[in-house]
C-alpha cells in the first residue's frame, strides 16, 4: 500500500510531509510541525482537498465548537501569517535593547 501523507506548511515551527499512520486529525497534523511560529494566525489556516481550498480556524477546533477534522491521504495545511502579530514583531525587534519590554516595568 502506498503510505499516505499530509503536508504542513507556512507558519508552523517545523513544515514537512508527514506519514498518516491509521487516524491523523487537524490538530494532531499542526503538533506534528511543533505547532504555529509566533506569528502564524490561528483564525486564518487553509485546508486543500482534492483542489478545493477551505478555511479553518484553529481556535475554534482548540475549543470544540467545530470538530477536528479527520485527515486524508495528500492533504495540504497552510497556515497563515497573522499580519497584526508580524507588524508587533518588527515594531519590538526594532525598538533599541534599553527599551526592552521588561525594563519599563523596573
Amino acid at each position: 500500500a502506498i503510505e499516505k501523507r499530509v503536508t504542513v506548511e507556512g507558519e508552523v515551527r517545523t513544515p514537512g510531509v508527514f506519514p498518516i499512520k491509521g487516524n491523523l486529525s487537524f490538530l494532531q497534523a499542526i503538533a506534528l510541525a511543533q505547532g504555529l511560529t509566533e506569528v502564524g494566525d490561528s483564525r486564518s489556516v487553509f485546508f486543500y482537498r482534492d483542489g478545493a481550498r477551505h478555511l479553518v480556524n484553529l481556535d475554534l477546533v482548540r475549543n470544540g465548537t467545530i470538530s477536528d477534522p479527520m485527515l486524508k491521504g495528500d492533504d495540504r495545511i497552510v497556515v497563515m501569517k497573522d499580519t497584526a502579530k508580524v507588524r508587533e514583531k518588527k515594531f519590538l525587534e526594532a525598538l533599541p535593547a534599553v527599551s526592552a519590554p521588561f525594563s519599563i516595568f523596573n
